[in-house]
C-alpha cells in the first residue's frame, strides 16, 4: 500500500512538531489529523481495516537526509500508526532509491505500506505493476488516497502486482473519487 504524506505546510497553514513547535518541514495541523485518523484505517481499534487494505506488518517512509529529502512529514505520518502497530518505521531509503525501497519492501513478509513523497510515487508504482493503468502524477492538492498493489494470482516474478486506489475518505473535504 502506497500514500502520501499529510497535508504540508502553505503560507496559510504552518507546520508544526508533534510537540507544537513551528516548523516548515512538518506536517501541519491538519496532516497530524490525517496522521491520526490513518491508524483507524488501517489498525482499527475493533475489527478488520476497510476492505481492499490490510493491517500493514512493516511500514516505511523516506528517509529525511537521503537523496531528494529534507522532509519530516512522511515519518511523521506513520509515527502514530507505528506506535499503534508497535513496530519501527523503516527509514533506510530515500527519494531516488525507489528500486531499493521496493527490494526491501517485497522482501517483508505481510502487508507494507509505504509514505512517499508524491512527485516519486508513480515510479513506485510503475515499478510494482508495469502493465496496469496507472495514473502519470500523483496530484499536488491530493493527501486523501491509498493506492493499493495486490499479488497477481498465478503471478510468476515477485514484482507483479494489481493496481487499485481506495480513497481514504477520512477529514472533510476528502474526495470518494481516485486519481486520474
Amino acid at each position: 500500500m502506497l500514500i502520501r504524506h499529510g497535508e504540508k505546510p502553505t503560507s496559510a497553514d504552518r507546520g508544526v512538531t508533534f510537540e507544537g513547535a513551528p516548523n516548515k518541514k512538518a506536517l501541519t495541523v491538519t496532516g497530524w489529523a490525517r496522521a491520526g485518523a490513518l491508524v483507524e484505517l488501517f489498525a482499527p481499534t475493533v475489527g478488520p481495516p476497510r476492505p481492499g487494505l490490510s493491517r500493514p506488518c512493516a511500514l516505511f517512509a523516506s528517509n529525511r537526509d537521503g537523496p531528494g529529502g529534507g522532509s519530516d512529514r512522511q515519518y511523521q505520518t506513520l509515527q502514530l500508526l507505528a506506535k499503534r502497530l508497535g513496530i519501527s518505521v523503516d527509514l533506510e531509503h530515500g527519494v531516488g532509491e525507489e528500486r531499493e525501497l521496493l527490494d526491501a519492501v517485497t522482501a517483508t513478509p505481510g502487508p507494507a505500506l509505504i509514505c512517499w513523497k508524491h512527485d516519486f510515487m508513480p515510479t513506485i508504482a510503475a515499478h510494482l505493476s508495469p502493465t496496469a493503468d496507472l495514473p502519470s502524477a500523483w496530484p499536488e492538492n491530493r493527501y486523501d488516497v491509498v493506492w493499493v498493489f495486490t499479488r497477481s494470482a498465478g503471478a510468476q516474478n515477485v514484482l507483479e502486482y494489481e493496481f487499485s486506489q481506495i480513497p481514504e475518505l477520512l477529514l472533510p473535504g476528502d474526495r470518494a473519487t481516485p486519481i486520474p
